[in-house]
């Protein structure tokens, strides 16, 4: 009658290190915990905690479904969010990132959209929700090193 695929992986905190976090084709659920871990975000509805430490939430593909990322800290040493892997073409010597992402507020949250190839007055889809809010703008996720559009991390 239903068709669930739900993956829950959890680090033990007690494990203070810096862990690898992958989720599967369905809809995961990816704790961090403690340690600067580094979460894949990948097929389905994903909801990502980094936990303490400086977090890396890696983006795979756009879906339908915007994936939910909680306790992400912006500023400087802060968590980091790569979209490498989304962008079609990007480059920070030619382009602009504000032509492939906007940051959007809603409510209490902040989504993130995407144009995954920068064309001019294209479509912008939202592909994460930070929980909460990211007291920040692009601008900031930039200069502050919150933000990664050029080089993937191999899963």
């Amino acid at each position: 009658l239903f068709d669930l695929d739900i993956d829950r992986i959890r680090v033990d905190a007690s494990e203070q290190g810096s862990d690898t976090l992958i989720g599967g084709l369905g809809n995961d659920i990816l704790y961090g915990e403690g340690g600067d871990d580094v979460l894949f975000i990948g097929e389905g509805f994903d909801q990502a905690y980094g936990g303490t430490g400086s977090d890396t939430f890696v983006m795979l593909l756009p879906d339908a479904l915007a994936d939910k990322i909680f306790d992400f800290e912006a500023g400087v040493g802060g968590d980091i969010l790569n979209i490498a892997d989304i962008l079609v073409g990007y480059s920070t010597v030619d382009d602009a990132l504000s032509d492939f992402v906007q940051l959007v507020q809603n409510g209490s949250d902040t989504e993130l959209h995407i144009n995954a190839d920068g064309d001019i007055g294209g479509t912008f889809e939202a592909i994460a929700v930070f929980d909460g809010g990211l007291n920040a703008t692009l601008a900031d996720l930039i200069a502050d090193g919150n933000i990664e559009a050029e080089t993937s991390i191999p899963v």
